[in-house]
């Protein structure tokens, strides 16, 4: 009984591992990548240590780290009409994101 739940539970724990294909969320917003990167960033790094910020006129990424990986990647990216950001976020681990999710919208 115990040998087949060990590979459901192996699974398990390395799905949280994984990078998303696709971005847990987007938004959009009129303001160019560098107006909501720099209004954002301060915001996350102090919220969470090893917040890194990286990126060009047409593009800015903001990452936090823990030891082992990137638990939260922001893509910004420019558009016609403003930025289009999409946010990717490992999971499982979900705990502290309301007050990260109240920053990015606060910069839109």
């Amino acid at each position: 009984m115990r040998l087949p739940l060990l590979p459901l539970l192996t699974a398990l724990c390395l799905a949280g591992c994984a990078t998303p294909n696709a971005p847990s969320k987007t938004f959009t917003s009129t303001k160019s990548p560098e107006e909501v990167g720099a209004c954002i960033y301060p915001k996350w790094q102090a919220l969470r240590v090893g917040t890194d910020k990286s990126g060009s006129q047409k593009h800015m990424r903001l990452t936090v780290s823990s030891k082992m990986a990137a638990d939260e990647i922001l893509d910004i990216y420019k558009t016609q009409t403003g930025s289009e950001v999409s946010w990717y976020q490992r999971e499982p681990l979900t705990f502290g994101r309301g007050e990260l999710n109240r920053a990015v919208r606060e910069c839109l």
